[in-house]
């Protein structure tokens, strides 16, 4: 099996130290913490009280040293891009194909809005299939997919992984220019969302639904009894 790289980016804003335990423990709980090669986590914080929580749980998980901090910053609403940055560096240096899942703690700006509930169910079902339904994504890149997820939709910039969880190829990331990632502060967020259509590669989607996720209480019963090849 080619080695397994999570890339994971953590915004400690809001309710984000709650969703990030959440997700360690999906990590944990699913096998793909231990069968993973590294797990490699940008931070950006308001309060410092929420960053020392952080690396205690994350001691909690990192028995097999493979868990490790890229970067801890104070919040300069730089987004998604310097953790983009690391997993675009990783893949630069390559000398074989490897796997990447980059994710992050979705949810953390909407909370204590009107679509704090419906972004936590679209969460929900992003992670369902790119954590709890890992093996699933590592046979998709091996049967000769370059990418998998969810939600593989038209956008703005290109297609893209709606909500920002993907699997791909390091051999994908490698086609796409540097200065692509290094400029996208100034697109916003958006820019690494759309990271995964920016080369024409073959993708795979578990599940494309129609509903508006920032608005529809999406139960887990809806896409694993719809999940379709897309």
């Amino acid at each position: 099996m080619k080695k397994i790289n999570i890339f994971y980016h953590v915004c400690l804003i809001n309710n984000g130290l709650d969703i990030v335990q959440e997700q360690l423990y999906l990590l944990y709980m699913s096998g793909l913490l231990s069968k993973c090669n590294f797990l490699n986590i940008g931070i950006l914080y308001e309060n410092i009280d929420d960053y020392i929580k952080l690396k205690k749980i994350i001691s909690y998980y990192n028995l097999n040293n493979k868990i490790k901090i890229l970067y801890s910053k104070y919040n300069d609403n730089s987004w998604e891009q310097d953790t983009a940055l690391e997993f675009k560096k990783y893949s630069d240096k390559c000398s074989d194909d490897e796997y990447i899942l980059y994710f992050h703690n979705k949810g953390t700006t909407h909370y204590n809005k009107s679509s704090e509930i419906s972004t936590r169910y679209w969460r929900h079902y992003l992670e369902y299939f790119n954590i709890l339904k890992w093996e699933d994504c590592v046979d998709k890149l091996n049967s000769g997919y370059e990418s998998c997820g969810v939600q593989w939709l038209p956008g703005f910039y290109s297609n893209h992984y709606s909500g920002t969880f993907f699997w791909i190829n390091t051999s994908v990331i490698k086609q796409i220019d540097f200065n692509y990632f290094k400029n996208s502060s100034k697109f916003g967020r958006f820019c690494i969302e759309a990271v995964p259509g920016v080369v024409e590669h073959k993708a795979f989607s578990f599940c494309n639904l129609n509903d508006d996720l920032y608005s529809t209480i999406l139960i887990q019963e809806k896409y694993v009894c719809d999940k379709q090849d897309k």
